[in-house]
C-alpha cells in the first residue's frame, strides 16, 4: 500500500507542476497589450476629435463677433453652429433696427419675444431722442 500512495502522490505532483507551467507560463500580456493598444488609439481620436470640435467652436465665436462688430449679415451665413448663426443674425438685426431708428428691421427677428423686445428698444430710443 504504501507503493500506491507514493505512485498517487508522485502522479498528483507531477500533473499538479504540468497544470502549474500550463496556466502560468503562457504569455498572455499580448492579450493585455492589444487591448490596451486599442484603447489607447480610441483615447487620442476622442482626443483629436475634442481638440478639433473646441478649434472650430473657437473659430466660430470669433467669426460671430466680427460679423456682430461690422454688422454684416452675410458673414454669420460662414458659422457652423445654427444656433450661433440664428442668434448673430438677430443681434444684428436688432443693432440695425435701433442705430437705423427702422422698425421694420425688428420683424426680420426670429421669435415673436425678440420682436417685440425689439421694437420697444426703438421706440424707447426715439423718446431719449425727443
Amino acid at each position: 500500500m504504501p507503493k500506491i500512495t507514493i505512485i498517487i502522490l508522485s502522479l498528483l505532483l507531477v500533473s499538479g507542476g504540468g497544470i502549474f507551467f500550463f496556466f502560468f507560463s503562457g504569455n498572455k500580456s499580448t492579450h493585455i497589450q492589444q487591448d490596451l493598444s486599442s484603447e489607447t488609439k480610441t483615447s487620442d481620436t476622442y482626443a483629436q476629435s475634442l481638440e478639433n470640435q473646441q478649434q472650430s467652436e473657437s473659430e466660430d465665436i470669433s467669426q460671430y463677433n466680427l460679423a456682430v462688430e461690422k454688422l454684416d449679415i452675410g458673414m454669420c451665413s460662414t458659422l457652423v453652429s445654427p444656433s450661433r448663426k440664428q442668434e448673430c443674425q438677430d443681434m444684428i438685426y436688432a443693432s440695425l433696427a435701433q442705430s437705423a431708428d427702422n422698425i421694420e428691421q425688428c420683424q426680420k427677428l426670429s421669435q415673436s419675444g425678440m420682436v417685440l423686445q425689439c421694437q420697444d428698444n426703438v421706440y424707447i430710443a426715439r423718446a431719449q431722442k425727443e
